[in-house]
């Protein structure tokens, strides 16, 4: 486990190669990166914790750099655009996905679009992947190269973040004092094993009707 004390406020990431792919976690938490890229070649990397930064963008190629990517946690960032996720597609190992406190989690299509994208995701948010979402997310419509197409046929606004009374009501989305177990639970994240007992902690007090097994 790699981990880049806070209050570092790096604003880019660069200089991994220097870790020589000894890592399967690192921890890039609380500082000021602006950008999700400049990954050297990391197949050993498994986790890559990012939380209370200032990511806005993702760059391209990160399924090359980081091909057995299963846990990317980028709770408190500042991604706004659904497009910004196609980038995420190629990340074929990739199961949790935390963009929990982004301005994108806003858009009514945000979950089942990065469902569609990344079929291999069975935590989106800290909530389980449903077999009902699975099959609504198979129904959007995608034009060639990926972005959401409405029923207009033009493509989905996605610019800002939706206000609270445009958002749809869902019984799967946490309360407030699961918000704050996250967090808290977030902040300490500092492995795997971590990552897997907060799953287990928050899949409490959801219904298992709609859940998918395995």
């Amino acid at each position: 486990h790699r981990h880049c004390p806070p209050g570092n406020k790096i604003e880019a990431i660069e200089n991994l190669g220097a870790t020589e792919d000894q890592f399967d976690t690192i921890d890039l938490s609380e500082n000021g990166i602006l950008r999700l890229d400049g990954f050297p070649l990391l197949p050993r990397l498994k986790t890559l914790l990012l939380s209370g930064n200032a990511i806005r963008r993702f760059g391209k190629g990160l399924e090359g750099a980081l091909p057995n990517l299963e846990n990317l946690v980028l709770t408190d960032n500042k991604v706004r655009r659904l497009e910004e996720l196609q980038l995420l597609a190629g990340l074929k190992r990739l199961q949790r996905l935390s963009l929990l406190q982004n301005p994108v989690v806003g858009h009514p299509k945000y979950r089942l679009y990065a469902i569609r994208l990344v079929p291999g995701l069975k935590m989106l948010d800290f909530q389980k992947v449903t077999r009902a979402e699975r099959e609504a997310a198979a129904g959007l419509e995608l034009d060639s190269s990926g972005i959401l197409v409405g029923a207009d046929g033009r493509h989905v606004v996605d610019e800002g973040e939706v206000p609270e009374k445009g958002r749809p009501k869902s019984r799967s989305a946490p309360s407030p004092a699961e918000l704050t177990q996250i967090k808290a639970a977030i902040a300490g994240a500092q492995t795997l094993e971590d990552v897997a007992k907060l799953e287990e902690a928050l899949k409490g007090g959801q219904g298992s009707d709609d859940m998918e097994e395995g």
